[in-house]
C-alpha cells in the first residue's frame, strides 16, 4: 500500500491538469479566492486514487494551498484511518480495483456521517454521478480537470459542511456549551466538574455526548472542528 504524508508548505498557488500520459504538469497561478486560503486552515484532507501519480499531484497541489493532505493508493487503510484520525473532506477515485468508489463512499459515511465526499473520475457518465450523489457525494468531478474547479468543489463542500455543523452545534445543550467551553481552554473532567458543582462522571457523559454530536472523538479533532465552526 502506498500512503504519502503532509504536504509541506508550498508557495503559490498551483493549478494542476493531467497530461496524456497520466501525470500532472504544474504552473504557478494566482492564489484562489480568500475563501479558499479560509477554508484551508487546519483541514484535513485524504485523497484516494489506485494511481499514485495522480494521488501525489493532487497532494501536492492541495498542500499549495495549506490544506494538510495525505494521499492514499489503499482504500482500506484509508478507511481504516478514517476510523482513528481527523478528516474534513475526502476526494475519492470512482475506478479503483480493489474497492469501487461507490463502495468507499457508502463505508465512508458510515464511519464519518456528515463527511463530505468528492468523487473523481476519468469514467463519468449521468447515472454515475447520480447514484454518488444520492449516496451523498458532495461533488461529482471528471478528468481531465483544471486545478481550480476542484479548489472550488473543496472550498463549497468545506462551506456546507460547517453550515450543517453550525445546526449541530446549536442542538448543544446548555450544559454542553459550558462543557466544552471548558475543555476547548485545557481543563480536565475533575477541574471542569469542580468548577460547575457537577459530578465527575455527569461531565464524562455530558462530554461524551458532545463529542458525538460534533463527530470526533479526541481533544484536538475537538478544537479543530470548533475552530472551523468559528465557536472559538
Amino acid at each position: 500500500m502506498d500512503t504519502f504524508g503532509d504536504a509541506p508548505d508550498g508557495g503559490g498557488g498551483l493549478v494542476a491538469q493531467p497530461s496524456t500520459n497520466n501525470e500532472y504538469r504544474t504552473k504557478t497561478a494566482r492564489i484562489g479566492p480568500r475563501k479558499l486560503r479560509a477554508a484551508a486552515s487546519m483541514r484535513n484532507v485524504f485523497v484516494l486514487d489506485d494511481d499514485a501519480a495522480e494521488a501525489e499531484a493532487i497532494r501536492t497541489l492541495l498542500g499549495g494551498q495549506k490544506f494538510l493532505c495525505t494521499a492514499y493508493t489503499d482504500p482500506k487503510q484509508c478507511l481504516d484511518d478514517l476510523r482513528t484520525r481527523m478528516c474534513d473532506i475526502l476526494l475519492c477515485d470512482l475506478i479503483m480495483p480493489e474497492m469501487d468508489g461507490m463502495e468507499v463512499l457508502t463505508q465512508a459515511r458510515e464511519i464519518r456521517p456528515g463527511l463530505p465526499v468528492i468523487m473523481v473520475t476519468g469514467h463519468g457518465n449521468v447515472a454515475a454521478a447520480v447514484t454518488a450523489v444520492k449516496k451523498g457525494a458532495s461533488h461529482f468531478i471528471e478528468k481531465p480537470f483544471d486545478g481550480q474547479v476542484l479548489l472550488d468543489a473543496i472550498s463549497d463542500a468545506l462551506s456546507d459542511a460547517d453550515r450543517e455543523w453550525s445546526e449541530v452545534a446549536v442542538e448543544l445543550s446548555k450544559m454542553e456549551k459550558v462543557i466544552l467551553k471548558h475543555i476547548i481552554q485545557g481543563h480536565g473532567n475533575k477541574h471542569i466538574a469542580f468548577m460547575i458543582g457537577r459530578s465527575v462522571r455527569t461531565v464524562e457523559d455530558h462530554r461524551s455526548h458532545l463529542m458525538k454530536k460534533l463527530g470526533v472523538d479526541n481533544v484536538v479533532d475537538l478544537v479543530k472542528r470548533c475552530i472551523a465552526m468559528k465557536l472559538v
